[in-house]
């Protein structure tokens, strides 16, 4: 049988997420692939250039849905919802 490895997806996230992005909650889903990532941007701009981000690792990353942004406090909290590649699982 396949196993599956989530320890692939914290180094991912390492080398993609912008220096001006934190993330508050992770939700890894193994059954959908499916990555859910709450997190704060310092602005709309940081946020923007984190989602170039998810589109620079395409061969990682099949799809995101920016599911919620808005402005709390001068900060950007944001939810989004990636669809992860099978590669990201494997060792």
């Amino acid at each position: 049988a396949d196993h599956i490895y989530a320890s692939g997806v914290f180094p991912l996230l390492e080398s993609i997420t912008y220096p001006t992005i934190y993330y508050t909650d992770v939700q890894l889903n193994t059954t959908d692939s499916t990555l859910v990532l709450s997190g704060i941007a310092a602005d709309f701009n940081s946020l923007s250039l984190q989602l170039r981000g998810y589109d620079s690792a395409k061969d990682m990353i099949s799809s995101y849905v920016l599911n919620q942004s808005r402005v709390v406090a001068n900060q950007v909290n944001f939810r989004i919802t990636l669809n992860l590649s099978s590669k990201v699982f494997k060792k």
